[in-house]
């Protein structure tokens, strides 16, 4: 009773409870035998590439950084791949994306402030102190995470630094709506004078057309005269 009461707690607020823990509790008051035959342990994070985060990131996928990464390379091709009209369309993943590239800045961080105090430890161990007092301890451990902070806001800066050289991407979607916009007027435009044109071309040629029928009309009409006064003289020669 207690392992459903359990289950049915974590069912209820997933996002505060490991599911899978409580599963597994239940199958084991219940006596079910090899638990993980029928409910997997679920698989262990491990490091990707960045081009697979952003596959995984436009599939609305957590993303995790890792210590060994190479966290410079990850957060460049991170911010590129922000800058593609697909992801600045989509602020869910931009947010997922954000969230992600601040886990390698603090990682990145974490690494360069205990690079900064190996040599501190290095020379308590050379005076002969195997372990440092809780006091040292906790001095040392408080000096790091502000060091830590002092790192992650350097990095965080230059970032943004680094951003402000180049066009905002809203900014460079806007001026390719621009640009197509222009070019689709042009299109437009140049239709516009072909038909124009063409029109043109199709009234000379009514108008051509109308005046050689009205030639030729005159010219029967005058042909018919003369042919007429010609009779006439015939006629008068006759009498």
């Amino acid at each position: 009773m207690l392992a459903q009461t359990q289950l049915q707690l974590a069912q209820a607020a997933p996002e505060m409870h490991n599911l899978y823990e409580a599963y597994h509790r239940m199958y084991d008051a219940l006596g079910v035998k090899e638990v993980d035959v029928v409910l997997p342990p679920p698989p262990v994070p491990a490091p990707t590439d960045p081009a697979e985060e952003n596959r995984n990131s436009l599939s609305g996928m957590a993303l995790q950084a890792f210590m060994e990464q190479n966290h410079d390379a990850h957060i460049a091709a991170h911010m590129a791949f922000m800058r593609t009209p697909i992801v600045m369309a989509a602020p869910v993943v931009v947010g997922g994306l954000t969230g992600h590239i601040s886990q390698h800045i603090g990682m990145k961080a974490r690494g360069l402030v205990i690079q900064e105090l190996g040599p501190i430890l290095e020379q308590a161990q050379a005076q002969g102190t195997d372990q440092l007092s809780p006091q040292d301890q906790q001095q040392l451990l408080s000096e790091a995470e502000g060091r830590i902070s002092e790192v992650i806001a350097q990095i965080t800066a230059e970032l943004m630094e680094g951003s402000d050289t180049q066009e905002d991407p809203l900014v460079e979607l806007r001026k390719e709506e621009l640009r197509l916009q222009e070019a689709d007027m042009y299109r437009k435009s140049q239709e516009h004078l072909d038909k124009h044109s063409l029109d043109e071309r199709e009234a000379s040629e009514r108008t051509s057309v109308a005046r050689e029928r009205i030639d030729s009309q005159e010219d029967i009409a005058e042909m018919r005269s003369r042919i007429a006064v010609k009779r006439m003289q015939q006629d008068k020669t006759k009498q």
